[in-house]
């Protein structure tokens, strides 16, 4: 996807993954001739041409993802960033140091093992000889759907950097609390190489604000829709009777007591927590999160109201 993205004027010299199902369908699309399907960490500087312009890396994220085991960077799967680094410092060490790196992941990489794998990372960049920064990027600014990623772009220390491509305070939507928390920490910079990244007005997406406000009502109606169905599951007329019947009662008056609390001002959305933890990772600033609350808030109404007449007909 990083090759379909860099477009014609990209070269593509070395690709490499360890998964043979990937390595059919990339040969698929792009051919054979420079693909090699092996473990990373078996991977030498002998099987890498040349010095190469960019070198774009996707680690595995099943460790670092928030819906993974928790295990981080020490993980057998994410850990790869460790034997591919260690490729990286022997280019380097060769006089084959790559221009440009770009390292991708989940958003999840800056706040996992309470941060340390993402200070893991800057250190390590750092500590070859090369300055960076990092951004954030969710696909909400182009297409109706929220999937966050981190990309931390690095550039040789003695390399000089357009106008504009680097900022000294954080830039929204870019740049989010949790990237700035980690931008903060000393161990995360050793020597002062970190900075803020930020597209240029060029690499900017183009869309107008109606356009924007298109994508994100969408989503909006998506998440409103899907929660709208589960409650109507939940409040299905109980069919049966028996235990598993009294279950679905106990979960009808459940659902009813919180309706009601909402619309006399108490929390609405003690029955949505997953949708309140993920939405909680990314509220920026009081604006939205006033916004957010108040929509929430008539749609505890909306089903105080549907309660109501559940209660009236039955």
């Amino acid at each position: 996807m990083a090759r379909i993205g860099l477009g014609a004027d990209w070269r593509c010299a070395f690709a490499n993954d360890f998964d043979a199902k990937k390595g059919a369908i990339y040969r698929t699309n792009f051919g054979a001739g420079h693909l090699m399907v092996a473990d990373v960490a078996k991977l030498t500087t002998d099987d890498v041409p040349g010095r190469a312009d960019l070198v774009w890396a996707s680690p595995p994220c099943q460790d670092i993802s928030l819906a993974g085991n928790g295990a981080g960077l020490d993980g057998a799967r994410s850990g790869a960033f460790f034997p591919w680094w260690a490729l990286m410092r022997k280019m380097v060490s060769e006089g084959r140091a790559p221009r440009l790196i770009v390292i991708e992941n989940v958003a999840a990489l800056m706040t996992s093992s309470k941060g340390a794998d993402f200070v893991a990372v800057a250190r390590a960049i750092a500590e070859a000889g090369y300055v960076f920064g990092a951004l954030v990027i969710g696909a909400a600014l182009f297409i109706p759907q929220s999937r966050e990623r981190v990309f931390i772009v690095a550039v040789r220390a003695e390399a000089s950097l357009p106008r504009g491509l680097t900022r000294d305070s954080p830039t929204a939507p870019f740049h989010t609390m949790a990237l700035q928390r980690g931008r903060r920490q000393p161990s995360a910079d050793p020597a002062g190489a970190l900075a803020l990244v930020a597209p240029s007005d060029a690499a900017r997406p183009q869309y107008d604000a109606a356009q924007c406000r298109g994508f994100r009502g969408a989503l909006r109606r998506r998440r409103r829709d899907a929660a709208a169905a589960r409650i109507d599951g939940a409040l299905a007329p109980r069919q049966g009777r028996g235990r598993a019947g009294g279950r679905r009662e106990g979960r009808r008056r459940h659902l009813s007591s919180h309706a009601r609390q909402g619309a006399a001002g108490g929390n609405p959305l003690r029955w949505s927590r997953p949708c309140a933890e993920d939405a909680g990772r990314r509220l920026q600033h009081s604006k939205i999160l006033a916004d957010r609350w108040r929509r929430r808030n008539a749609v505890a109404q909306a089903d105080a109201a549907r309660m109501r007449e559940i209660d009236g007909s039955a």
